[in-house]
């Protein structure tokens, strides 16, 4: 099955998109961009999936179309392993071309998307309906765990066969680290390697993992409570501290000095809650989106961050 558009697209809004040079991976299947026909795409830097019928049944959405009501699209627990079916071209990885803002109404888990003012909206390329893999769609509305990593390049797992932090015991999470106890307002910017810090402010469980450099690669929490100005110590600035701690090399002019769970989520300022985070994205892309969707839901559950790195020193 392909999902084609018999609409006039040549008054549809054109864009420009990329055919990607980095790998993509679905529950670890590797994507064959070089020779799909519909290879996945990028627009402004945000990764597009071609929604046809190996796809969706990989990532396990259900998906109905009509001239009528157009696209409309829902979580599917049926999830099997991606079969690429649509190969045989020889696509240039890099090479840009041309797409088209999808020209029907999109609604996306009973939602109406207002497509025309998105700012990652759903495009039609070869007459194909492509999904970006936003957090807001990827993560929030179909609840996958997305990763990037700078030698495997973007990554999804949907299926849930890896184990939630609600399911293993402390014993389970902590196997291989120390688990050490650190000040949430120690600014020192110093961590230590392969160890497990709580970074939950007060009695709240946040974990925080270090690699065998020093760096910062995993967070969990059971459960994400909000700040609570009325029985805990909120500065004016509605922080608990003062300042972040001072890791070396999160800091520049494109990267904040960034925590992982937010003060207004409960986090601490030490160095085990912050890693360099590109400054767009973390004042007003995913990162910022991500805590508000957190803070307006009153908190949520089951909270994992993936961090990886460009070398062994940032």
């Amino acid at each position: 099955m392909l999902l084609m558009c018999s609409m006039a697209l040549a008054e549809s809004k054109e864009v420009d998109v990329t055919i990607p040079d980095y790998d993509v991976n679905v529950n670890g299947v590797i994507i064959d961009t070089g020779h799909s026909q519909y290879p996945v795409i990028t627009y402004k830097g945000i990764t597009y999936f071609p929604m046809t019928s190996d796809y969706l049944n990989g990532i396990g959405l259900g998906l109905n179309f009509s001239a009528d009501e157009g696209l409309k699209m829902n979580v599917n627990s049926n999830v099997s392993i991606l079969e690429q079916k649509f190969l045989g071209a020889n696509n240039i990885l890099g090479s840009k071309h041309k797409a088209q803002l999808a020209p029907f109404n999109v609604e996306v888990n009973g939602k109406l998307i207002d497509n025309a003012n998105e700012e990652y909206p759903v495009l039609m390329y070869k007459n194909i309906t492509y999904f970006p893999m936003t957090w807001r769609f990827a993560v929030t509305e179909f609840g996958w765990t997305t990763g990037w990593n700078n030698d495997t390049g973007f990554s999804i797992s949907i299926d849930g066969s890896d184990k939630s932090s609600e399911d293993l015991s402390e014993t389970d999470l902590f196997e291989g680290y120390t688990l050490t106890e650190v000040d949430g307002g120690d600014l020192s910017g110093h961590r230590d390697a392969n160890v497990v810090v709580d970074i939950g402010f007060g009695d709240r469980d946040y974990y925080a993992f270090t690699n065998e450099y020093g760096q910062l690669v995993k967070v969990i929490a059971k459960e994400i409570r909000l700040q609570d100005e009325s029985t805990e110590p909120v500065l004016s600035t509605g922080r608990y501290y003062s300042d972040e701690a001072k890791v070396s090399r999160t800091k520049s002019s494109t990267l904040d000095e960034g925590h992982v769970i937010a003060d207004s989520l409960g986090g601490v300022a030490n160095a085990y809650n912050i890693t360099p985070q590109n400054s767009t994205l973390n004042r007003h892309g995913d990162q910022a989106y991500m805590e508000k969707v957190i803070r307006d839901a009153n908190g949520c559950t089951d909270f994992t961050a993936i961090i990886t790195y460009p070398d062994n020193k940032t």
